[in-house]
């Protein structure tokens, strides 16, 4: 416990940026991945819960390093952890953090810039997702800082220093069960570390036990009176590990793009696509989101009004339509049955954004459109007429490759086409052929694809792919 106190007393003074998310890691006892992938979309303030939906990990691609949504280590691993007075401060503290942080950086603020990444909890100072990459150092420089100090009291009290071993995040992972009161039983404490199945379905039982430890004062005070026979196996664990007890929570490249997959997308609740929609404030795509599927594209563009059309998809029943100008935050503008929708009363010259999201009649989503960027008439700025594709038939062997050239044509010589975002490519099948973002076209196995080439607007050609 003392070596607890230091290390968060340290982290408060000297790393204050991190000083929140370390404590909820004390606290929760969540893997690191499920921190970086924890989203302000999982946090229920009203039932005192914290929703593990996902994990973060990132890996590298051609040279250079992404970051990617992932499943969670195990299946029991997807689990709702009770939240404290003192983990729910913390959240609270972060958001305002965060917000300040975000105020001040504008732009530079880096995860509004990451596809998917703008509603992560917890970042570095500069918007970077948590990763234990980054997190790692921190830890390494707080328990550096704690032995100097040491040092420095052991000279002075004429004694043999006690220096604290190096942590690593997956160490934290121990620690949170000593912090639970004796309000808190043994199934919250096994659900917050071990997140067994019988641990979810009782979520109302723990919801309620929160409830009475959090009135009575919540975690962190009397630590000392949590009785010994209910505190789970992993209380045994010495609370400095080494950092070699991180690798059971990281996975080998190769697995993560196996099991890769996004934080929403289709069969994802419409609610909880509808909040990450609207607290979206780049222009960038959606994670989860294709363009194959809907083929969302601009159908007519007038001075004041803009008019939209998709392919419809049969198990759709509705589609939610989200727009605004170019570089503010998303808006619901409207629910449609049919494939068109005509926005009105805009502003002339300007550019407009917009995405759909189709659903069934169960409310699940069964499709999240690209993000496309069209401009009303009258300015100086136009939108995209047709593509010129250099070959609308590819046939390939396995393991070659063929280059797309491309050409946006604009629909009037006097107006310029100001780029939001380059022409796109995106394969409906990646078994047979992938895509680069330059629009090389690589052939991986014998069949048939359809490797869509899209402009800003929603403007595409479909080139058909066949690998022989």
């Amino acid at each position: 416990m003392d070596e607890q106190k230091k290390f968060l007393e340290t982290a408060e003074t000297e790393y204050g940026w991190y000083y929140p998310m370390l404590k909820v890691m004390l606290l929760t006892g969540m893997r690191i991945s499920e921190v970086g992938g924890l989203c302000w979309a999982d946090i229920d303030y009203d039932n005192d819960v914290i929703h593990i939906r996902r994990a973060l990990f990132s890996q590298y691609e051609y040279g250079k390093k992404k970051l990617h949504f992932t499943t969670t280590k195990t299946i029991n691993s997807v689990r709702d952890i009770p939240m404290m007075a003192d983990c729910k401060k913390m959240l609270k503290l972060q958001k305002k953090n965060q917000n300040k942080i975000k105020k001040e950086l504008g732009k530079r603020y880096r995860s509004e810039n990451e596809e998917g990444l703008s509603d992560l909890v917890f970042t570095s100072s500069m918007g970077s997702a948590a990763t234990r990459y980054n997190v790692a150092p921190i830890i390494n420089k707080i328990v550096k800082s704690i032995n100097l100090r040491e040092d420095y009291e052991s000279v002075k009290e004429n004694r043999k220093p006690i220096y604290m071993e190096q942590v690593s995040p997956h160490a934290l992972r121990s620690l949170p069960v000593s912090l639970v009161r004796r309000k808190c039983n043994t199934i919250i404490r096994a659900d917050m570390s071990f997140h067994s199945k019988k641990c979810i379905r009782r979520k109302k039982e723990m919801c309620k036990v929160i409830a009475i430890a959090n009135q009575k004062g919540g975690v962190g005070k009397n630590t000392t009176t949590a009785a010994p026979t209910t505190v789970a196996p992993t209380t045994e664990v010495p609370t400095t590990v080494a950092p070699t007890t991180e690798a059971p929570t990281t996975m080998a490249p190769t697995t993560q793009s196996e099991t890769s997959t996004v934080a929403i997308g289709e069969g994802s609740d419409a609610g909880k696509v509808d909040s990450e929609i609207l607290n979206c404030k780049n222009d960038k795509d959606l994670a989860g989101s294709t363009f194959g599927k809907l083929c969302v594209k601009v159908k007519k563009s007038k001075k004041k009004a803009i008019s939209l059309t998709w392919k419809k998809i049969q198990v759709a029943k509705t589609y939610v339509i989200y727009g605004a100008e170019c570089g503010t935050s998303y808006k619901k503008i409207a629910t449609v049955h049919s494939k068109t929708f005509t926005n009105k009363k805009l502003k002339k010259g300007t550019y407009y954004k917009y995405m759909a999201v189709a659903l069934n009649e169960k409310g699940k989503v069964v499709a999240i459109s690209r993000l496309i960027h069209v401009a009303t008439k009258g300015g100086k700025v136009g939108n995209c007429k047709k593509l010129k594709v250099n070959k609308s038939k590819v046939n390939l062997k396995q393991g070659r490759k063929f280059k797309l050239k491309v050409k946006q044509i604009a629909k009037s010589k006097k107006v310029k086409l100001k780029k939001h975002r380059k022409t796109a490519f995106e394969s409906d099948n990646q078994d047979v052929a992938v895509v680069s973002k330059k629009g090389v076209i690589t052939a991986k196995k014998k069949g048939k694809c359809s490797v869509y080439v899209y402009a800003q607007n929603g403007v595409y050609k479909q080139v058909k792919v066949t690998v022989k």
